[in-house]
């Protein structure tokens, strides 16, 4: 795992990209709210900037994926924490995202207390709906804790173990999934 120090200039960026476009726009209860739209943004914007590329200008609608690497079109997912990512965690996708127009997604966590990012790892979307967990809208979902959530929507869920590692701008640089 990577772990990036996001710092104030990328943050403003981000805030700055919110002012202009809601990049929330499925039109439904799912669109995130304005700081998961942040935390999505942090993720990709971080590692836009840890592997040198430019940031989007961000003025169409939903592509379904954030970055094209070695013709692997890529959705960056990220959440927000307030802790460090355990191996045994686990990283979401909403239902409504299962047909979006992606090879496979490189998932993140936001350390929100730390401001630093996690580049975790990184899945086909061919294997991650093999290796995932479905929970349908309304099902509780208890975590290893103990504590309990009722999704709000058709998520699916898979385990940080799961993924293929990311320990270098180089792991990220060489992905290449079947299209």
């Amino acid at each position: 795992m990577i772990v990036l120090k996001i710092n104030h200039e990328t943050k403003t960026i981000c805030n700055n990209i919110l002012k202009k476009i809601n990049l929330g726009t499925r039109g439904n209860r799912t669109d995130g709210t304005p700081d998961q739209q942040l935390t999505g943004l942090i993720g990709e914007i971080g590692l836009l900037q840890f592997i040198g590329r430019n940031v989007p200008s961000y003025t169409k609608g939903i592509k379904g994926h954030d970055l094209v690497i070695n013709d692997s079109k890529l959705d960056v997912k990220t959440m927000t924490r307030t802790v460090t990512m355990q191996p045994h965690y686990v990283h979401n996708l909403i239902g409504l995202q299962k047909n979006n127009i992606t090879d496979g997604y490189i998932f993140c966590s936001y350390n929100i207390k730390q401001s630093e990012l996690e580049i975790c790892g990184y899945t086909s979307k061919k294997d991650f709906f093999n290796n995932s967990l479905f929970y349908m809208q309304g099902d509780v979902r208890e975590r290893d804790n103990g504590t309990k959530f009722k999704t709000f929507t058709d998520l699916y869920e898979i385990g940080n173990e799961k993924l293929t590692e990311i320990n270098s701008k180089d792991d990220i640089l060489s992905i290449k999934l079947p299209t």
